[in-house]
């Protein structure tokens, strides 16, 4: 690749790239288009493992210029594409390689050298000079991004290894483990129902294991009662948890789960509300260690298909049960 270096130095770019001429006003920008396709694209870099999900170059300026007075009257002429760069890499880079998009079209640029880090490179390629528009057309200006970079130790970067090495270390990290046990919410927690209400929900595990919840309104919710208490039990032979509910309001709930599947337990229940008897089904659903959604839902009616939410609350831990 033919450059003018403006202010670089030690640098010594690739062989040119084949020259299409350009002439006729009417042809231009069909000309330009197909310099841009028969440019051929070097083979590719050997593939290696990624340094850095980051690029390790920056591309700081991509354009190029357009000069009134082509060779025919009222026609201006393409001037050079102009590629500035800097390496922000700790170890000198030995060969870069930017894509150029151009029109819908993209030639692959490989410029060979020494780049030092932090130096910035500044080079002009006359492959995409010549060419003439009318003076009066667009000036369309390409995109530049690097696709591949070899270091002088030898290793390369590319886009792909980048991505694959960033997802395998994403992956790799130890996810927390899912909640198990309802022991987990111990301590006091700030709710607020969809309605608006207020309440104070305190877990408490008692010394046979059970886990107590009092849950308070800060003024008194009719269809749920002033306060409920809920006991849950675990029992290990069927491997299932039991909770009984009693509402300030005479209400009452009995129900049972197979536990936590990922970070939500479900209970599955009657509740007596009077002299009427629903099906209910009672859902904690874990957001995170201080975070957690509590919802009611109601059976329609016989059939366990359909199911109406009939109370919903997100919880946050009180600061001063953190850690608990």
């Amino acid at each position: 690749m033919a450059w003018l270096g403006k202010s670089s130095k030690q640098h010594e770019a690739a062989s040119p790239m084949r020259r299409s001429p350009f002439s006729a006003i009417a042809l231009s920008l069909i000309a330009f288009a197909t310099l841009l396709a028969v440019v051929p694209a070097p083979a590719p870099l050997p593939a290696a493992p990624a340094l850095a999900a980051t690029p390790p170059i920056t591309v700081e300026d991509c354009h190029l210029d357009y000069s009134p007075g082509g060779i025919l009257p009222l026609t201006k002429t393409v001037g050079p594409l102009h590629i500035d760069f800097r390496n922000d890499a700790k170890q000198p880079v030995i060969e870069a390689r930017f894509k150029v998009h151009l029109n819908g079209r993209d030639v692959i640029i490989v410029d060979k050298g020494t780049f030092s880090p932090d130096v910035e490179i500044k080079h002009l390629f006359r492959n995409f000079s010549g060419g003439e528009h009318f003076l009066f057309s667009r000036q369309p200006q390409p995109h530049c991004s690097l696709v591949g970079a070899t270091f002088a130790d030898g290793s390369t970067w590319s886009p792909s290894a980048a991505l694959a090495a960033s997802t395998a270390a994403t992956e790799s990290v130890a996810q927390p483990p899912a909640p198990t046990s309802l022991a987990q919410f111990a301590g006091s927690w700030a709710c607020v129902t969809a309605a608006g209400s207020q309440v104070v929900d305190t877990f408490t595990t008692a010394t046979n294991g059970n886990v107590l919840l009092h849950q308070a309104w800060t003024k008194t919710n009719p269809a749920a009662g002033g306060t409920w208490d809920q006991t849950f039990t675990y029992n290990s032979a069927p491997g299932l948890w039991a909770v009984k509910v009693v509402g300030s309001n005479g209400w009452t709930f009995a129900g049972s789960s197979p536990g936590f599947v990922g970070n939500a337990i479900l209970f599955t229940g009657i509740q007596n509300q009077g002299s009427a008897r629903v099906l209910v089904r009672e859902r904690f659903t874990v957001d995170s260690a201080n975070r957690f959604e509590h919802v009611w839902e109601r059976s329609s009616g016989a059939s366990t298909a359909t199911w109406e939410p009939s109370s919903y609350a997100d919880c946050k831990r009180v600061a001063a049960s953190l850690g608990s």
